[in-house]
């Protein structure tokens, strides 16, 4: 499916600027440079080019500056030039040079890139850096992390080599080494291979740290002005100086003094026996006088209405004037996730009250996108959703999506309503159809909702309450002995609580995630069952070696019920693991306990435990190997008919946008008489 999807993209590209042909690098690469030589020169992507002298030199130039910004130093880029039936033909080098009259007029041009020697990092010596080894050091200038690092992850260019010499120096900086500066750099080039051997000379300086600060506060005429003196002991940064002052205004802003202004005087510095160099810093913060807030206003987006607006606002008319809250507003205003941008301004822009203006720039509001994947139990997926944000006006959003594969079927509408009665929350109800093919047996669900949700920016905490009234069924096989609540209408409340730390949920490298799903069905709510379900788990992901990663999953599940299970429990409540993200020597939900017929009829509780190392090969392709287990108790939490299974295997991933592709396989360690010996995986996404 991915495969169709690039033809597509090929051919609205080839399509574009048919006038003017890129030649001589591989044919996504070719697009590549067609795409991005239209943008610079600002030439609309389905409109031929005129190409005029000026045109195709400035395109001449701009190609030799991607390619040496590519690490290819010295290209060639040669033009071939049609005007009716002659052609003439152009040789630019690495050094730009105009050959073209200038009443030259072209109807057809192509550009042939040589890009000739790639330039990469053979090695790097840097010397004056004593607080950072040597590895460090080395990978500010060249990446690690893989068995192999290609030319291609090593790539030399004079800008880049300038930026990881700044960005060591600013590490440096904000170690505290304030002086440390730059004493000289060289690199030795080697023309037939491309390699480079760089050096670096830095000079560190002394560690600076924070003396004594003083604070002055110099208010209104005839207020009495107070001071206050603190000795943090803190290394004097430019972040530490940042915070502060950022600290002494905020304190003013409260109160409402919008023109604060902090004046800043640093003593000579003084090097102590240690031979650190301790600077003592006094600081005047002159509050001005106090500006009221004379309301809000709204421009640029006519389409929305004010009302729902202003439940983003955090200050009434006539309160003191907080930058902060006003600031803060404007973060409401985006998380309505209507607005592309928002700036802020006031009117007037001084005096003693002011309004505060928010120019409004609307984000693309209605979008129809596809979606595609794969995973080894449901081969392709494909689906349509659609989004449309700010429907009637209210900075409220809907979302249509459907999604078949060859073994399951889903169609979603859901209504959000954000900043609900003027909270933090987001309000939601919707529907949904579920059709899925088991191994066993097939499961059904049709169902309505509505609930509060929240995210805690600052805190990576997400929150759901919901409600929610389902019909549930499962047909089975006539064959199987288990008896349970094949058909079943569960009213139920739930809450979810999730805290993601992870550095990228796409493809973790490190950090943690944790979530908990607690749900509780009742005749009470409305459904014919009754039960509670709980399901906790974990991830941890660490790097271990510069090219080898840590990966842990831990999940827990279990379904409790008063009275007898097979009546209280529907069948599809219960828990069916294995499958790419569980088990992995297992199909989707094969994993799971067995009746005497050797019929999947899952689990009342389980514990999976996933254990991964990843071994770097390449920047974007890796070999791990893994071990998978689950243990499930088909009655009750752990009381009776308990058994483990476990998996062992081995795979390569390949880093995608749109997260790793798969191919894994699971050899099963204790399988019984029903399993497989183990299982082939081809899917797409992380597993846990």
């Amino acid at each position: 499916m991915f495969v169709v999807l690039a033809v597509i993209c090929l051919q609205v590209s080839l399509k574009a600027q048919e006038n003017l042909k890129i030649k001589g690098l591989s044919l996504i690469k070719n697009i590549t440079y067609k795409e991005r030589l239209a943008f610079l020169q600002g030439v609309p992507a389905k409109e031929p080019a005129l190409l005029d002298a000026a045109f195709l030199e400035d395109s001449a130039f701009l190609l030799l500056q991607q390619l040496k910004r590519n690490g290819y130093l010295k290209p060639e880029i040669e033009g071939v030039f049609d005007v009716g039936e002659t052609s003439t033909r152009v040789v630019w080098e690495d050094e730009y040079s105009i050959q073209l009259a200038a009443d030259f007029l072209a109807d057809h041009a192509t550009f042939y890139l040589r890009p000739r020697v790639l330039y990469y990092y053979e090695s790097i010596a840097v010397t004056g850096v004593p607080v950072l080894d040597k590895r460090t050091i080395h990978n500010y200038f060249i990446p690690n992390g893989a068995l192999v690092v290609t030319k291609s992850s090593r790539v030399f260019t004079e800008n880049n080599f300038e930026r990881r010499i700044h960005r060591l120096l600013d590490t440096l900086q904000q170690m505290g080494y304030r002086q440390a500066r730059l004493i000289a750099k060289n690199a030795v080039f080697n023309d037939l291979t491309g390699a480079v051997e760089a050096t670096v000379s830095i000079e560190s300086g002394p560690l600076h740290r924070v003396g004594q600060v003083i604070v002055e506060w110099i208010d209104d005429p005839g207020a009495v002005e107070r001071t206050e003196a603190e000795t943090p002991d803190a290394l004097f940064t430019t972040e530490w100086e940042r915070s502060k002052r950022q600290a002494l205004r905020n304190a003013a802003y409260r109160e409402g003094y919008a023109d604060v202004k902090i004046f800043k005087t640093v003593s000579e510095a003084v090097l102590n026996e240690q031979g650190i160099s301790i600077t003592d810093i006094r600081y005047q913060v002159k509050q001005n006088s106090v500006v009221k807030f004379g309301g809000v206003r709204f421009s640029g987006d006519a389409a929305t209405r004010p009302a729902g607006l202003k439940r983003c606002i955090k200050m009434s008319a006539g309160d003191p004037l907080d930058p902060l809250l006003a600031s803060e507003s404007r973060r409401q205003l985006m998380s309505l996730g209507i607005f592309r941008e928002i700036e802020m301004s006031y009117e007037p822009e001084d005096g003693p009250e002011r309004t505060i203006v928010y120019d409004l720039k609307p984000a693309i509001r209605q979008e129809l996108d596809l979606l595609v994947g794969w995973g080894s139990y449901e081969l392709a997926r494909v689906g349509l959703n659609w989004n449309h944000k700010n429907p009637f006006g209210r900075a409220h959003k809907y979302e249509i999506s459907g999604k078949q594969s060859f073994r399951s079927t889903q169609l979603n509408a859901k209504y959000s309503v954000p900043r609900f009665l003027g909270t933090d929350l987001t309000a939601y109800t919707n529907a949904d159809y579920s059709f899925r093919e088991e191994v066993s047996f097939d499961r059904s669900k049709e169902g309505i909702a509505a609930g509060l949700s929240r995210t805690l920016v600052q805190s990576d905490i997400s929150l759901i309450l919901e409600y929610g009234y389902a019909r549930e069924d499962a047909d089975r096989s006539s064959s199987s002995d288990f008896e349970s609540q094949d058909e079943a209408k569960v009213g139920s409340i739930s809450g979810k609580l999730s805290l993601d730390r992870r550095d990228n949920f796409l493809a973790p490298t490190s950090g943690y995630s944790l979530y908990s799903d607690i749900n509780i069905a009742s005749g009470l709510l409305g459904g014919t069952v009754a039960f509670q379900k709980i399901e906790l788990g974990a991830s941890y992901h660490t790097m271990l070696l510069e090219s080898v990663l840590l990966h842990l999953g831990l999940r827990t599940g279990a379904i409790f019920s008063e009275s007898d299970a097979s009546n209280d429990i529907p069948f599809t409540e219960r828990f069916f693991n294995g499958g790419e993200n569980s088990v992995r020597g297992y199909l989707q939900g094969e994993a799971s306990p067995l009746d005497v017929n050797g019929e999947q009829i899952g689990a009342e509780s389980f514990v999976l435990l996933n254990i991964e190392l990843e071994k770097r090969l390449l920047q974007d392709l890796s070999f791990l190997v893994f071990f998978d287990t689950v243990t499930n108790a088909r009655d009750g939490y752990f009381e009776s008919r308990v058994e483990s299974l476990s998996s062992a295997g081995i795979g390569f991933r390949y880093q995608t946008v749109v997260g790793p592709v798969r191919l894994e396989y699971g050899h099963n360690l204790n399988p019984r008489e029903e399993d497989t010996s183990g299982t082939l995986h081809f899917s797409i996404g992380f597993p846990f």
